[in-house]
């Protein structure tokens, strides 16, 4: 045996070629070593999802969202990995279900941070739009006053971009807590779009934010419905599939 040893070794400094993934010639590795290897790879993999969705987010949406913006989003993300373990156990959910959810709490994530800056832009226009230049009473050209951050279009104001700051106040980890009991069990995605968009969602009668949107929603049956334009019906969402809403259908 030593004879083959001694033979193989110097053949494997002749040739390496030869001896690559020779049992003979390979030297002692941990057990432990694959777990890490699997380990970094489904870390990777993550924050590959996180990226590409919210590539696709800024596409589907027309938002940009900062740099400074991204870095904290998926470093946010990173630091409740431990909030979704539990239930990826529970579900018994495999890699690529794992992952697709993930994605789908990216994208809902993101448009959750929307709906926010939305709702304040709203309500500064609303009260902006009150004030005028000079007195109306007397001067019949006078016009609104609309904040820098927006543009008009028809009645719609425009979110152009998403800043770390508009973070601060909703974290992934309170998203996470807000929608705890809907992942707790299987789950499907609910995209809810208008014409003109910015109309009002309500999900079984709880106010959801503005079209256009996607959801993460428990699987089963909801009663959805928007206001401006007005529209409402009932959805069957099943386990890891998408249903659309369109209004008007």
């Amino acid at each position: 045996m030593m004879k083959i040893i001694s033979v193989l070794a110097v053949v494997g400094m002749l040739c390496p070629q030869l001896a690559f993934n020779n049992p003979l010639l390979e030297p002692h590795k941990s057990s432990a070593a694959p777990n890490e290897r699997n380990q970094g790879e489904k870390s990777l993999s993550a924050t590959a999802i996180i990226r590409k969705e919210i590539d696709n987010w800024q596409l589907i949406t027309g938002i940009t969202i900062t740099a400074e913006a991204q870095s904290e989003i998926q470093s946010d993300f990173a630091k409740n990995e431990e909030f979704l373990r539990p239930i990826y156990v529970k579900r018994e959910l495999n890699e690529p279900a794992k992952m697709q959810l993930l994605g789908d709490l990216v994208s809902y994530y993101l448009y959750e941070v929307r709906d926010r800056v939305l709702k304040t832009l709203l309500a500064e226009e609303k009260q902006n739009s009150r004030k005028m230049i000079g007195d109306p009473g007397i001067n019949e050209n006078a016009k609104p006053v609309y904040i820098a951050p927006t543009t008009k279009a028809g009645t719609h104001v425009i979110v152009k971009e998403l800043d770390a700051k508009d973070l601060l106040d909703f974290s992934v980890g309170a998203f996470f807590k807000s929608i705890a009991q809907v992942l707790n069990g299987d789950t499907g995605r609910l995209f809810v779009s208008s014409k003109p968009d910015q109309a009002s969602i309500k999900i079984d009668g709880q106010d959801k934010g503005f079209t256009d949107k996607r959801f993460v929603v428990s699987a089963g049956k909801h009663q959805v419905a928007t206001v401006k334009p007005t529209c409402s019906h009932p959805v069957d969402v099943a386990a890891g599939q998408t249903v659309d809403f369109v209004c008007p259908p």
